[in-house]
């Protein structure tokens, strides 16, 4: 059933459209080559860098493009588990996850022979420019809907794969040379059972299903908490409100809760994309008028769910 209103929600934000490089950033060329056990990787450019290592552009030995992700594996950062497990953990998200919009994922390894050893992630080559970084006005009407189709076709299918994204914002979602768009951070998947255990580890239980340390995840999961301070009061208050002894009822009141908050996020997001577009004021205006409406009815039938009587 809530499958059911969710895919019927991403439908109806769609109709209401229409009806009215990995980072591609200057770098300088860089000479030298990453070798996995099976493949040698010539690097062409830096892309970007971020605390936990850097992003290039590499060529493989059949002159294939792909982008290449470092993991410093630091024991000092104050996680539960090693960086190597979310390389290996985002690897199988990208291979799990067979999305035209979804960036893929090729290849993992770790060069341990270093002082300080670290792992790679091969990925999708993807030219274009964050949503974030494009200019207001610049998209045509057609150009904005089809990039909210596309986001919310990813978002529907990945649901579907019982994965919800959490860090859902423009800068994590690119738009590409052919103007296709693309999800980029495979880190900010989460399957259901990953949220259920990290907001409930009480319930031990479930938590045994969930083997392996969240890692760097829990940080990742923690800025969410405290970027949606509402959403983490509700979780608080499912768990000291339902009885843990009632798992299935536990479990199935805190996916309704996740679901209302996505679907506004959704929302949020697919308005923002419209803003990017060269239509009129009043356009805009009426579009993100229908979509929020949309987003209100949905909610109001996850709320109406959730006041059934058990039986």
């Amino acid at each position: 059933m809530l499958r059911l209103i969710f895919n019927k929600f991403l439908i109806s934000i769609l109709f209401a459209a229409f009806s009215l490089s990995l980072f591609s950033l200057p770098a300088q060329e860089i000479k030298n080559s990453i070798c996995s056990p099976t493949e040698c990787y010539t690097i062409l450019d830096k892309l970007g860098e971020g605390v936990f290592g850097e992003v290039y552009s590499v060529l493989d030995s059949k002159g294939r493009q792909f982008a290449l992700k470092s993991y410093k594996i630091q024991n000092d950062l104050g996680f539960s588990d090693s960086p190597l497990g979310d390389v290996e953990r985002e690897f199988n998200i990208g291979q799990t996850l067979d999305h035209p919009n979804i960036i893929k994922t090729y290849d993992f390894f770790t060069d341990d022979q270093l002082a300080q050893p670290i792992s790679y992630l091969v990925l999708q080559y993807v030219d274009g420019n964050t949503l974030h970084n494009t200019e207001n006005n610049k998209l045509s009407k057609k150009e904005a809907v089809f990039a909210a189709q596309q986001l919310v076709d990813a978002l529907a299918y990945a649901h579907s794969m019982n994965y919800m994204y959490l860090d859902l914002h423009l800068g994590n979602i690119m738009l590409t040379s052919e103007a296709d768009t693309m999800i980029v951070d495979l880190a900010s998947f989460f399957s259901y059972d990953e949220l259920f255990v990290f907001f409930n580890g009480a319930n031990e239980k479930k938590a045994m299903v969930q083997k392996k340390p969240l890692g760097k995840r829990e940080k990742k999961l923690k800025q969410f908490l405290s970027d949606n301070p509402k959403l983490a009061q509700k979780l608080q208050n499912i768990n000291q409100m339902v009885p843990k002894s009632v798992e299935i009822d536990h479990e199935n009141e805190f996916m309704l809760t996740f679901l209302v908050y996505y679907f506004e996020r959704i929302t949020e997001v697919c308005n923002e994309i419209i803003a990017k577009s060269n239509l009129s004021r009043d356009e805009k205006t009426e579009i993100r008028i229908d979509v929020k409406k949309i987003a209100w009815e949905y909610s109001e039938d996850i709320r109406d769910d959730c006041n059934q009587p058990l039986g």
